[in-house]
């Protein structure tokens, strides 16, 4: 279990090759029911697409968006299913408002 609290999981929901594959709210929920206590959110403002809410995406490539909120939410129906250990979220912030 130690070694699962020291990782930080990037990019984890990215389902292909990290430059242009597809997104899902889905990995997040994976990697934390496997037991893992930390993962990283890549934050970046969301465009009239998402209604101008913020979007988890690996910025600078062509990989799809989700967004921020849904992955929230898919940490807090997860983060303590399988493990009463603490989830640390980094935020790499990108968003300026």
């Amino acid at each position: 279990m130690i070694r699962w609290i020291a990782d930080i999981f990037d990019i984890i929901f990215i389902l292909g090759h990290q430059m242009r594959s597809t997104s899902s709210v889905e990995m997040y929920r994976q990697v934390l029911l496997a037991g893992c206590r930390c993962i990283e959110l890549d934050c970046w403002p969301g465009d009239k697409t998402t209604g101008f809410d913020p979007i988890i995406t690996h910025g600078y490539t062509v990989c799809s968006d989700i967004l921020f909120k849904d992955v929230i939410e898919a940490i807090a129906e997860s983060a303590f299913k399988t493990s009463d250990y603490p989830v640390l979220l980094s935020f790499e912030n990108h968003v300026n408002k």
